[in-house]
Order: C-alpha cells, then structure tokens, then sequence
C-alpha cells in the first residue's frame, strides 16, 4: 500500500543552490570548531609538558639539596661524636677527684 498522489515542490535553481549551499557551511563551521579546539587543547598539551619538565627539573634540585644536607648532617655527627669522645677521655676522673674540684 502506497500512496499514489505525491506532491512533489517545483524544484527552482534557486532552491537547488541553496540546498547545495546549506550543508557546506554546516561543514566548514564544524570543521572550524573543531579546529579551534583541536589547537586549544593541543596548546594545553604543550603547558602541561613544559610544566613537567620544569617540575621534574626542581625536584632534581631538591634532590641535590637533600642530599648536600645529608652529607652535611653527617659531618656534623661525626665532628661532635669526636668532639664528645675527646672530652670524655679529658674528663676521666676519679669521683673523689670530682668532689673536690
């Protein structure tokens, strides 16, 4: 069963180009958009690496200050183990000599 009277509009060329013309714009105003923010996200891309790099750069300096302070530490460690070493073999009396003082 199918209809037998159709009604069918009068094509003009005018009506033809615009129907021609519609879907063109429709792409490139799609094309554009998506363009734009294929560049905006690749410009986000590229900050957020830059910021990586600049940040894996501090934490290797961080690194190097942690381990600079360390050494440092450990210096100090020895120095004043020695130095508590020396006064206790100064200081080796006899508690009755203590007393006496």
């Amino acid at each position: 069963m199918f209809a037998r009277n159709v009604e069918v509009e009068n094509e003009t060329a005018t009506t033809t180009a615009a129907a021609q013309q519609q879907p063109n714009l429709n792409e490139i105003s799609v094309q554009v958009d998506m363009g734009e923010q294929f560049h905006e996200l690749m410009n986000q891309v590229t900050t957020t690496m830059q910021l990586m790099a600049h940040q894996k750069e501090e934490i290797n300096e961080l690194r190097n200050i942690v381990a600079e302070l360390r050494k440092q530490q450990q210096e100090q460690s020895e120095y004043i183990d020695e130095l508590l070493a020396a006064k206790r073999k100064g200081n080796q009396k006899r508690w009755w000599e203590i007393w006496k003082g």
